[in-house]
């Protein structure tokens, strides 16, 4: 019974009704919610306005300073280098899952055992290699289709742009701000929140904290150099969640039964 209820937890969607209904409600009625609300709030109440108001005279109404160009180095360039390396060390940990398949024949002890150990993981490593990097892959793509600008481009903020509101769906413009495609650097760990939920279920809210964390604090440090609104980091920790959410979903209904056994067994 014990058994049965923790595997409802882990693979919802080939659980009951009733965890079905939970799964979604947590993971995809109440986000989306939250982030509506959040968009909403933040437009009615003119956040982006007053934060960015506050870090523009913070900058001494000058984006161009040392400080954001450190900003620029360490919390734009370098999380950008780090993720396209996980990314490459995940692609080269699912292709030794397929060169490791159970059908290949196989002499060394050692081997077998890492092998052992790839059966359990290997569609999940699939999932990340794939999700992981899509999420900001898709911010990049959907930002260059919403024409809204940067601060640092509005005449409120020095530049030459009448601002646009990210609800007014503009169909023309040179912006390519939103969503924030930086702060997806970070928000893209959110699959990884999907993985543990599967493999490492105690600790699935610390993966979810990393990922918040790291999109949030990315986001925030291009805000303080005018690059981006709150409302752009809002939307793509949604765009994120939904791209990581609907890749979990696949994968779910896509394992083998072995795989389901042997991380039920866990």
């Amino acid at each position: 019974m014990i058994a049965d209820k923790k595997r409802q937890t882990l693979l919802p969607l080939n659980g009951s009704l009733s965890s079905k209904a939970h799964f979604l409600i947590t993971h995809l009625w109440l986000p989306l919610l939250f982030f509506l609300a959040a968009l909403w709030w933040i437009e009615s109440r003119e956040l982006d306005f007053q934060l960015e108001d506050y870090l523009y005279r913070l900058n001494h109404r000058n984006w161009d300073n040392g400080i954001t160009d450190f900003l620029a180095l360490y919390f734009h360039d370098a999380p950008k280098i780090f993720l396209k390396r996980m990314v490459m060390f995940l692609w080269a940990f699912a292709l030794l899952a397929v060169l490791l398949h159970e059908n290949m024949p196989v002499r060394y002890t050692g081997i077998i055992k890492l092998r052992r150990w790839f059966s359990h993981y290997r569609s999940g490593l699939f999932f990340l290699s794939i999700f992981l990097p899509l999420g900001p892959f898709l911010t990049n793509v959907f930002k260059h289709t919403t024409h809204i600008d940067c601060p640092w481009h509005l005449v409120r903020y020095g530049g030459e742009h009448a601002f646009q509101s990210i609800f007014s769906l503009p169909t023309r413009g040179d912006g390519h701000c939103f969503p924030s495609s930086h702060a997806s650097t970070g928000f893209g760990l959110l699959a990884a929140y999907f993985f543990a939920r599967e493999y490492f279920y105690r600790y699935r809210f610390h993966v979810l904290s990393v990922a918040v964390s790291a999109g949030s604090v990315f986001g925030l440090t291009q805000m303080y150099r005018g690059a981006h609104f709150l409302s752009h980091v809002i939307g793509s920790m949604a765009l994120c969640w939904f791209v990581a959410l609907a890749g979990y979903c696949v994968w779910v209904h896509l394992r083998s039964d072995e795989e389901r056994q042997g991380v039920k067994e866990q």
